[in-house]
């Protein structure tokens, strides 16, 4: 399968509602899912705000974990709706790829 093939994951339509933490973990189940299933995942942000750094952490902790090892960049691609977005992603994957090692 080529990864232009590959559906993109909405948040937006996965994380609704509830804590933080209860979403990242929702959407990391799902992203997990597609890993297993096609070796590759791309997720989308578009349309949701104000996502803290607790839903990050906990999306790539369980991501991480589920990889077997394989680098996140080859198992996961992460399209953002805004450069704050961005920025609160890149500092939590920066901390739990620290705190895993």
């Amino acid at each position: 399968m080529v990864m232009e093939d590959i559906e993109t994951i909405k948040a937006c339509q996965i994380v609704e509602g509830g804590s933080a933490i209860d979403g990242g973990a929702k959407l990391a189940q799902v992203v997990i899912d597609r890993i297993n299933r096609d070796g590759f995942a791309r997720v989308s942000f578009a349309g949701l705000r104000g996502l803290p750094s607790s839903f990050y952490n906990v999306l790539l902790m369980q991501v991480l974990e589920k990889s077997g090892g394989r680098e996140l960049d080859t198992i996961v691609e992460f399209e953002f709706d805004s450069s704050p977005q961005r920025e609160i992603f890149q500092r939590s994957r920066d901390r739990v790829i620290q705190t895993m090692r």
